[in-house]
């Protein structure tokens, strides 16, 4: 799927978008790219014309820039958003069926029940989407995030974020 994004995405005779949009306003353009969250080292180098945009760009705007924020933070914020309050888990909040489910697609992947049975519903939803992007081989760290994160910071480029860690 990955190989057959990037080739569409290079195929000029193609009328797919490249998911990167220009507005532009008197002096001032905005290039907005859609981007993977993780993706295989296998696929870059991206399409021309992120790295055009890059190159161009004073400012590269994240969703959230994460490299702002410390490990400790982290921890912190996963404990106050995506953990249930003390004494609830999810065996007690999802009704039977969900329950089931879950249960089922957690032990599929090998992961004890017990390791998630505090998170709340949406925070489970997200960390069984990230273990699926896993294993199929979309890496967090050849997400489109941290390579432009990489890159601005190497050459000293401004980094501004959409949201806070926080926020989302």
């Amino acid at each position: 799927l990955g190989l057959a994004l990037r080739n569409r995405l290079e195929d000029a005779n193609v009328d797919a978008p490249t998911l990167l949009w220009r507005y532009r306003n008197k002096d001032v353009t905005v290039l907005v790219g859609g981007t993977l969250h993780g993706f295989k080292a296998s696929l870059y180098p991206l399409p021309a014309a992120f790295e055009q945009a890059f190159t161009a760009a004073d400012t590269l705007v994240l969703e959230v820039n994460v490299a702002n924020v410390s490990p400790q933070r982290l921890f912190e914020l996963r404990q106050k958003y995506m953990m249930l309050p003390d004494g609830q888990t999810l065996d007690e909040v999802l009704p039977k069926a969900s329950l089931d489910q879950a249960r089922m697609l957690v032990a599929a992947m090998g992961v004890p029940w017990e390791a998630l049975n505090r998170m709340t519903p949406a925070a489970l939803a997200v960390e069984m989407s990230q273990a699926l992007m896993l294993t199929q081989g979309l890496m967090p760290g050849y997400g489109f995030e941290q390579h432009f994160t990489q890159r601005a910071m190497a050459a000293n480029k401004a980094i501004a974020e959409l949201e806070t860690i926080e926020f989302q």
